[in-house]
């Protein structure tokens, strides 16, 4: 009987954890300066991996829009979405990227609790010098929300650390300009 319930116990704690764990690089610094660049182009951000469901597309959105307007603020020049020409000098392309997306919602929370699991993400952004094609830096964020964490606040550690990873990728520009 003790197998059976430790067994089960075993089962219910594996479901709390999540695949996504950080990256094992450092985080390094950028190649070039990014505000040496005239214009910059914000590629729309793209969404390599995710559970899928509208708690994820929920989090896309959100990440989407507060990277958006937080890069807008770090590199002045950009030009979200639109292709900057061929003839500028001195471009830089940001396309930020979801690599893996993982994000427990509030009814989860309050109906699972720490069993809905961990939420996590890790954020690419990768800068391009347009005019050599080069990789000036490609930094991989990542942000976690404890399952317990989440139990305790209804699943508001689950949207702050979408909050936190931005802040992650736009204090990187910000750190670089």
């Amino acid at each position: 009987m003790k197998i059976i319930f430790v067994a089960a116990a075993g089962m219910l704690l594996a479901a709390c954890t999540t695949q996504i764990h950080a990256k094992d690089e450092t985080i390094q610094p950028s190649k070039v300066p990014l505000g040496k660049f005239k214009y910059a182009e914000l590629k729309p951000l793209i969404v390599e991996k995710m559970e899928g469901d509208s708690s994820d597309q929920k989090a896309v959105e959100k990440i989407a829009n507060e990277l958006e307007g937080c890069l807008n603020m770090v590199f002045p020049a950009i030009k979200a979405g639109k292709s900057v020409a061929d003839t500028d000098t001195g471009r830089l392309r940001i396309e930020p990227s979801i690599v893996d997306l993982k994000k427990v919602n509030t009814g989860e929370r309050i109906f699972a609790g720490a069993l809905a699991g961990s939420s996590a993400v890790l954020l690419k952004v990768k800068y391009t010098d347009l005019s050599t094609q080069q990789v000036v830096a490609e930094p991989i964020f990542y942000a976690k929300a404890a399952a317990m964490g989440g139990a305790w606040t209804f699943g508001a550690t689950d949207g702050l650390m979408l909050t936190r990873v931005v802040e992650n990728a736009c204090d990187y520009g910000r750190k670089y300009y």
